[in-house]
């Protein structure tokens, strides 16, 4: 394979532990139609062989990245690093030469280029082509519905693939481009004849890359009510499924606040493509806080799904949210499936009263880091701090 590789520049052995780990930077082979020597893109290059697995990463190095931060976003590459995991028996099988050309053609073409489209289809082409073909991460500019098709066909054609992931490059994104961004990140998994999508929208994106200092001190007017969700259905539905609508409804919901007028409209649309999906087993819902309002609408969730199993919600970025008494109460009172168990993530406040109830308050002396379960009118409480 490293015959393929043109002007190393670089290049890094590391035996540990029966693991082999190549790491090197390269000026890719100029392409047909591509840069020039003067305008060659500088790539990083990383290979990893462990428990029969190879791994090949290929991305933009600090020289690349150098000269992007000074790009709009309309002008830098809409791809900007790539991963993949086979089987090392089938490595020999593979047109390696292929995918590095294809993949520098399509750092070489903007979204808006209508040559662009014809180079997505090359990589999909030469990814369902890799025999064993377990994982595939990409790093873009931004998540764009284009790129969350193209994966999530890749997935039902690619019957091997066990895990996809699109993510934005955190180095890259400034605010005008966050806000272009169909999400922060998407990923799918193939476990066990189960198939999960997980997305985390632009509430997610904007504390990622604030920081949650800076995130926190966002008022309620201005903070996505529901920043990520997560579904669990049959790998074997979702052919039947209508992705494109779910993936535009969610980014509807997740562009608006809990105050604004249109926002139980678009979750109820949201709820409506829930319950279309044929065995829908778990949900995992990521809100900015848990009042009385989300657990209703979790309760409506339970009502509307009667084949879920396994409801979890997490309050804040990173479980860094208030669970109110008034939500965890209802939840507790209300009828639900016996086969269905909720769980809550977040920080519950131990003073008898006057308790905490803003979203900026969880970290406060009183409040405690905790894990509920509900199935039925069961409730456990686990301590987490």
């Amino acid at each position: 394979m490293l015959a393929l590789i043109q002007n190393s520049s670089s290049l890094v052995y590391i035996w540990y532990q029966n693991l082999l780990y190549v790491t090197l930077v390269f000026n890719l082979e100029e392409t047909k139609g591509g840069p020039s020597d003067d305008e060659a893109l500088y790539s990083s290059l990383a290979m990893l062989t462990k428990d029969g697995h190879f791994t090949l990463c290929v991305g933009d190095d600090i020289r690349t990245y150098k000269s992007l931060k000074s790009q709009s976003p309309q002008t830098k590459p809409p791809l900007s690093e790539i991963c993949l995991t086979c089987s090392h028996s089938e490595i020999s099988r593979v047109n390696w030469k292929n995918f590095f050309q294809t993949y520098n053609e399509i750092k070489s073409f903007s979204e808006e280029c209508g040559e662009f489209d014809d180079r997505c289809d090359a990589l999909l082409s030469f990814l369902d082509s890799v025999p064993g073909l377990k994982e595939v991460d990409l790093k873009v500019i931004r998540v764009t519905e284009n790129w969350a098709t193209r994966m999530l066909s890749l997935m039902q054609t690619c019957p091997s693939l066990q895990h996809i992931g699109v993510v934005t490059d955190a180095e890259l994104p400034k605010r005008d481009s966050v806000e272009e961004c169909l999400c922060v990140s998407l990923s799918m998994s193939n476990r066990n004849g189960d198939f999960t999508l997980s997305i985390e929208g632009r509430g997610w994106i904007r504390s990622v890359f604030m920081g949650f200092s800076s995130a926190k001190s966002l008022s309620p007017q201005t903070k996505s009510s529901l920043s990520r969700i997560s579904l669990t259905c049959p790998h074997s539905q979702i052919s039947t499924i209508r992705w494109t609508g779910f993936l535009r409804t969610f980014n509807k919901v997740n562009g608006l606040t809990e105050s604004c007028e249109k926002f139980d409209e678009q979750f109820n649309a949201l709820l409506s493509f829930l319950n279309s999906v044929p065995g829908l087993k778990k949900v995992d819902l990521n809100v900015n806080i848990l009042s009385k309002s989300w657990a209703t609408r979790t309760l409506d969730l339970i009502q509307t799904c009667p084949s879920l199993q396994d409801i979890r919600l997490a309050a804040g970025f990173g479980g860094k949210g208030l669970l109110l008494e008034e939500g965890i109460k209802l939840l507790q009172e209300s009828e639900k499936g016996p086969d269905c168990t909720l769980t809550l993530d977040g920080w519950r406040c131990t003073k008898p009263s006057d308790q905490c109830t803003g979203e900026e308050d969880w970290n406060l002396y009183c409040n405690q880091r905790v894990k509920l379960q509900i199935c039925g009118q069961t409730c456990t409480e686990e301590c987490l701090t």
